[in-house]
């Protein structure tokens, strides 16, 4: 973009806004989204605006164009929680005998309870982010905080080494007791990653969820989940690995036995704030 020709920048920044609109710049040449187009336009006048020193700027021809991608871009389709429910009907249909299986239905479950994303503990196609959860992460507690085997656990604890939002990789420690749900559980969750760990020879600095060849991707839970919402009559797309999450939320927002474990990880936050301090 050139500085002394407005008309030009303003063509060329709708040029612009046309092809991601149809193609999106990416390998599935899927058109972007409203929202997607204008922060990749605004990227564009801060990229110049902070390189060059100057601003390619907007027209009123540019607030007719996005109207008009606006009004025609499919309206976003919002994902349901994973509920308990849903969850019984992903565990009926696993085998629980496979390790590959023990590492997808622990890992699923450490999501829903602990409201992690998928990057922080899922692979991404083959591979996983720097930040991804490792197998050294999991620790098991007592009632007393006393560090002990995951048979006798009560309470699990995980330590994240960074996040999609925490760009210094900052430790977060995060803790939740043992439910009375003998299917739906954190620490027996946790205790099935370890077992299938322990069969497959993981390093505790590889990721919790890695196998021999890979490991189990957010695709792979994706399909599970979808799977299980066909069979319950619901529709299929409005279900993804996001869905772990929300469910999760959903869960800690209703659920009692909490409370313990938010009070524990603001304790935690606190000291570590007194430490920097």
């Amino acid at each position: 973009l050139c500085s002394s020709s407005v008309d030009q920048n303003a063509e060329q920044l709708g040029a612009y806004a046309m092809y991601l609109w149809q193609y999106g710049m990416n390998r599935n040449h899927v058109g972007n989204t409203y929202l997607t187009i204008c922060g990749k336009l605004c990227a564009v006048r801060w990229f110049h605006r902070n390189t060059v020193g100057y601003d390619p700027g907007v027209s009123a021809s540019h607030a007719i164009l996005l109207r008009g991608i606006r009004r025609f871009t499919d309206p976003v389709v919002k994902q349901q929680p994973l509920s308990a429910r849903m969850l019984r009907v992903i565990f009926c249909e696993i085998n629980l005998t496979q390790p590959r299986d023990q590492l997808l239905w622990g890992g699923l479950l450490l999501g829903y309870f602990f409201l992690l994303r998928r990057s922080e503990y899922f692979f991404i196609g083959r591979k996983v982010r720097s930040y991804v959860l490792q197998l050294s992460a999991l620790q098991f507690y007592s009632r007393n905080e006393e560090v002990v085997s995951p048979k006798k656990a009560v309470v699990v604890g995980i330590t994240l080494r960074g996040a999609q939002n925490n760009e210094f990789g900052r430790e977060e420690v995060r803790y939740h007791y043992k439910t009375k749900a003998k299917l739906i559980c954190p620490v027996r969750a946790a205790r099935w990653i370890v077992k299938a760990a322990k069969t497959l020879g993981t390093r505790a600095e590889d990721s919790a969820l890695a196998t021999r060849h890979g490991g189990i991707t957010a695709g792979d839970v994706s399909s599970v989940v979808k799977r299980a919402a066909s069979r319950m009559g619901l529709d299929p797309a409005r279900f993804s690995t996001h869905s772990v999450r929300i469910g999760g939320a959903d869960y800690r927002t209703h659920s009692k036995t909490t409370r313990c474990c938010q009070q524990k990880e603001l304790l935690a936050s606190l000291s570590r704030c007194a430490d920097l301090v």
